[in-house]
């Protein structure tokens, strides 16, 4: 048990060297848990061994596979949590949609926002739509690009579809004549 232990934490480190570093991708994540799950085994299997060889105490086998388990199911579940947000288009965590509203609400040739739909598609890769609503006489491919620059530069989305509605010009009261 002893010998079998060390190879598979040899095999294990080797594995989790190769993998970490890449903290955006969920796929590499989900691997990464993994072999830190079989590490953090051979290690347990390596103290039980080693108990049992020097105390004859067995009940350390288990003991220490239930805690083991205990840290794969934690983490496993972190993993399924993210990918189900993902998966059912969540807002990202980092991305609040109000600050999005207002922010774009600022923009000076800009009423109104809404319809605000921001999600990802995987982490490190947002996406948005919404609706501006222009003040009548605004540039729209100004405010358009205004409103991209301002979602790439402050929230990191790089892909936005921007619909724009024209707010109506204001009718002037009855009897009242235009200014010729």
């Amino acid at each position: 048990m002893l010998v079998i232990a060390v190879l598979g934490l040899a095999v294990n480190v080797a594995g989790f060297l190769i993998l970490r570093g890449d903290d955006d991708n969920l796929n590499v994540q989900g691997a990464l848990a993994h072999v830190l799950g079989d590490l953090i085994g051979s290690l347990a299997a390596i103290a039980a061994a080693l108990v049992i060889r020097y105390t004859a105490w067995t009940p350390i086998d288990p003991l220490l596979s239930v805690f083991v388990a205990v840290l794969i199911a934690g983490s496993g579940w972190e993993i399924v949590r993210r990918s189900g947000h993902i998966l059912l288009e969540g807002t990202p965590e980092a991305i609040n949609s109000l600050e999005i509203e207002r922010q774009l609400s600022a923009l000076p040739q800009v009423g109104r926002v809404h319809h605000i739909h921001v999600w990802s598609l995987k982490p490190g890769l947002s996406l948005a739509t919404l609706h501006l609503r222009l003040h009548p006489t605004a540039d729209v491919r100004a405010a358009v690009e205004a409103a991209k620059l301002l979602l790439r530069e402050e929230f990191g989305i790089d892909h936005s579809t921007i619909e724009v509605e024209i707010a109506p010009v204001p009718k002037r009261p009855s009897g009242q004549r235009a200014n010729t």
